[in-house]
């Protein structure tokens, strides 16, 4: 099963909270990172030695000899990854969504693919506050590159021994979260009682409205600001299975690199309530399924 832990924008605790799940869970889980852009979840955990491998997408390459300049490529190609100019074809490899459509159109048979790299993908193991090991996998985008749901689809794509995935999402509503939350058994919404923090989070919700997952929101700071999280969630009939208080000991613990279950108790007693109501959700799920 899986959970993704996402959050309508930056700032939330979004990724906070998905470490201090996955050291809290009584039962063995694999984290990953989906912020391909920044993943930062190990920085937090005790974690061991790891391998890396390098991640490649195939993009088009135009043998010149070859090509006529027709432009049945550049007219197909919908993403603007080919473009005809004059009689040659110039290719733009970041905006190459690797369909292999435009080898399949060309009628001189002048495309053909080369491997392009875009990332990495990390694996290794941290050790949980009962003393397990388990699986911890993040994926980092190249400097540069343009599109983070390629690599979020190859992280996915492995499969761990844990029963039970936790991904911790990109914020906001794009691509990169869409890609992030796709097929979960439940999504978790980390927000905060701010107008900005209200805006982002409705628009998140929409998106997963459209995509028909289950949402349940936890809200963090929650003693701050005007309840306007909170206030959305009651529009949107989204529960609210908790509420962590602001505690400037937390700041002062995350900004020394420690994570925050480790030195604030009334922290850690807010996120173990909210394992036990992810847990209740999980088996009320399996129960209905079954």
């Amino acid at each position: 099963m899986t959970i993704t832990v996402a959050s309508g924008k930056g700032g939330t605790g979004k990724t906070t909270i998905a470490t201090a799940l996955a050291m809290l869970w009584p039962e063995p889980v694999a984290l990953l990172d989906a912020d391909v852009e920044e993943p930062n979840c190990r920085f937090f955990l005790d974690t061991t030695e790891g391998k890396q491998r390098e991640v490649f997408l195939p993009v088009p390459q135009i043998d010149e000899a070859i090509c006529t300049g027709c432009g049945a490529c550049s007219s197909f190609c919908r993403y603007g990854a080919l473009v005809r100019i004059g009689k040659k074809v110039m290719t733009f490899p970041n905006l190459c969504h690797s369909c292999g459509a435009c080898m399949m159109v060309c009628p001189e048979g002048a495309i053909s693919e080369k491997p392009s790299f875009i990332g990495t993908i990390d694996s290794a193991q941290f050790r949980a506050l009962d003393g397990s090991l388990r699986t911890h996998r993040w994926g980092t985008l190249k400097l540069g590159a343009a599109m983070a749901p390629p690599l979020i689809r190859e992280l996915r794509r492995e499969k761990d021994k844990e029963p039970l995935q936790l991904i911790d999402s990109p914020p906001g509503a794009s691509c990169p979260m869409a890609n992030a939350v796709k097929n979960a058994d439940l999504v978790l919404m980390v927000a905060e009682n701010t107008p900005f923090g209200a805006h982002d989070l409705e628009k998140a919700i929409s998106t997963l409205e459209e995509m028909d997952l289950p949402v349940l929101a936890l809200i963090n700071r929650a003693d701050l600001g005007g309840g306007e999280a909170e206030a959305v969630c009651r529009r949107k009939g989204i529960d609210i299975i908790g509420r962590v208080p602001f505690d400037r000991k937390v700041a002062e613990s995350y900004a020394r690199g420690v994570h925050p279950i480790l030195e604030v108790p009334a922290f850690r007693q807010a996120v173990e309530q909210v394992v036990g109501h992810l847990i209740a959700f999980l088996q009320t799920s399996i129960e209905q399924k079954t």
